[in-house]
């Protein structure tokens, strides 16, 4: 019988122009309808060359509307970061609720049901590639094979800079919630912090999310594709971050509340620095 206890609160766009019957057809960009320009018989020739004008000097003739392309995309990634990690802090209380204690208890004894040598083996290792000391390594060394690969020191920058902030985030988390861990004689792993949010599964999260901008960011130079590398890398993201929850579960250093707010952590601190640091990515690309 396993002595499993509450898990409660410790003590303490390119322009383009089309010519039709005394109209101008022009796009207004990737995320407007078409606009039509023009007049009757007595200005459509002066239309014409107005528009002729601007599209002269191709993409680079618009910087303002690139740079609002660019800056919508940064801020939106930007509303959804901070949303992520605001909606962390409004939720972690609720980890105390009755509900959300019962639900993570029932969650753990699954674990714990389907444990077996072969599985303890292959869950102890992956656990272990993903240690916060382990994560610094190879955040800098991936980071310096894509800014090498790509040319970009910015995209070189975005897994190393997501990888530290999200690990702040996780610290700080961590020491406001104090949130006891699963009890110790069902542990398979030794941890001396908090359990609420699940660190691991942070870093998971914060990789597969970077993972994801940086294949939409080569797919977008390459006219659209290939999509299979995006797709690829959703699912690699994916797979890789509930592979690492699920091994944290089963190792028994956290509840499932635990992963679930470190997803969230991870995804939203990836975004915060990706609108950040790629905040003229249309332009610059």
């Amino acid at each position: 019988m396993s002595s499993v206890h509450d898990p409660r609160r410790a003590p303490r766009a390119d322009e383009g122009t089309r010519a039709g019957a005394g109209l101008e057809l022009v796009d207004s960009g990737p995320r407007q309808g078409p606009c039509l320009s023009g007049a009757g018989a007595g200005t459509g020739a002066e239309a014409g060359r107005e528009v002729r004008g601007r599209s002269a000097g191709g993409p680079e003739s618009s910087p303002g509307a690139l740079l609002g392309v660019a800056g919508s995309l940064g801020a939106r990634r930007i509303g959804v970061g901070a949303g992520l990690l605001v909606l962390v802090l409004v939720l972690s209380p609720v980890t105390l609720a009755d509900a959300v204690v019962a639900w993570d208890l029932r969650v753990f004894r699954a674990f714990l049901s389907v444990r077996s040598e072969a599985l303890t083996v292959l869950m102890r290792t992956v656990t272990a590639v993903f240690a916060p000391s382990v994560c610094v390594v190879w955040a800098l060394a991936v980071g310096a094979l894509v800014s090498r690969g790509t040319g970009s020191r910015r995209q070189g920058v975005l897994i190393p800079a997501s990888m530290a902030l999200s690990a702040v985030v996780t610290a700080v988390i961590k020491l406001g919630v104090e949130r006891l861990r699963p009890p110790e004689v069902d542990r398979l792993v030794v941890e001396h912090s908090h359990s609420f949010p699940s660190g691991h599964t942070t870093a998971a999260a914060t990789l597969a999310v970077c993972l994801v901008i940086l294949a939409r960011m080569r797919s977008a130079r390459r006219l659209g594709g290939p999509r299979r590398l995006v797709g690829a890398a959703w699912a690699v993201g994916v797979g890789l971050t509930a592979l690492i929850a699920v091994s944290r579960m089963y190792v028994g250093a956290h509840w499932f509340s635990d992963v679930v707010a470190g997803a969230m952590i991870g995804t939203g601190t990836t975004l915060l620095v990706a609108g950040v640091v790629f905040a003229d990515e249309a332009r610059a690309d």
